[in-house]
């Protein structure tokens, strides 16, 4: 069954492309993204909304014992911060990514 506004192949690939060059400039300009502890950090955290804020005390007992810890939080999620992640990643023994959810997949 196909449910399509745009049934017809050319307009549905004409629509296909104005929404990826859409987003490409979204990501272009509209990736925001927050680093703390990151210039010597051997490890980075990952995380966003509460799970950041409870990452930074994480990060501050880390440091306190000498680990090398940073906090990468995005703050736009759409669209994601993948090429600074993957930059971020350079170099770094161990990323975790923590996440609080309510149990949805």
């Amino acid at each position: 069954m196909i449910t399509s506004l745009e049934l017809k192949p050319e307009i549905m690939e004409q629509r296909n492309l104005a929404l990826q060059e859409k987003y490409r400039k979204i990501e272009e300009n509209e990736v925001r993204y927050e680093q703390q502890y990151c210039d010597d950090a051997e490890y980075a955290i990952v995380a966003f909304g509460s799970a950041a804020r409870l990452s930074e005390k994480a990060i501050e007992i880390a440091r306190e014992q000498g680990i090398k810890v940073g906090l990468f939080r995005p703050i736009t999620l759409f669209p994601f911060p993948t090429k600074e992640i993957a930059a971020l990643a350079k170099g770094k023994k161990g990323i975790l990514v923590v996440e609080i959810n309510a149990g949805r997949t």
